[in-house]
């Protein structure tokens, strides 16, 4: 191959670089546009002339203060309530606290209301970022003519 063409070469994958840039940049204003939208309607779908755009949001999640409820799990570890290792589990000490919702939910569930007291104080759920939500655009017409076959 010769420099000439390498050139070429390079030069065509920088045009084609910056044409998905720019197919990307408007993908992402028209998703922003559905989104405000579905917002504004408090709906999760935005009809159109020829179907709708379904936006999906993305699953609450919790955060938790693992330090503050670790030390008020262990508390009720020297009241009997709770063993170290059950603790342990479910609130991990790695470099910070990596609480495992699961067993937490467990033990809320299980193990006494001063238990899932102790739980509840230390979490604060997180609402998803509505503008982060999953956009899919739907073309009732050919739905509707996918399943006639």
């Amino acid at each position: 191959m010769t420099l000439d063409a390498r050139e070429e070469l390079v030069q065509a994958h920088i045009a084609l670089t910056r044409i998905e840039q720019g197919v990307k940049a408007r993908r992402l204003s028209i998703e922003l546009a559905f989104k405000r939208a579905a917002i504004e309607a408090d709906a999760d779908q935005v009809r159109t002339a020829g179907g709708h755009v379904k936006v999906t949001d993305r699953p609450s999640t919790y955060e938790t203060r693992g330090h503050e409820l670790r030390d008020q799990l262990q508390t009720l570890v020297h009241a009997g309530h709770l063993t170290l290792d059950e603790v342990d589990e479910a609130v991990a000490v790695i470099v910070s606290y990596k609480p495992d919702h699961r067993k937490l939910n467990t033990l809320a569930r299980h193990r006494g209301s001063e238990v899932q007291a102790a739980i509840e104080g230390n979490r604060v759920k997180v609402e998803p970022d509505p503008l982060a939500a999953r956009v899919s655009f739907v073309n009732d017409k050919e739905k509707r003519h996918a399943r006639s076959k």
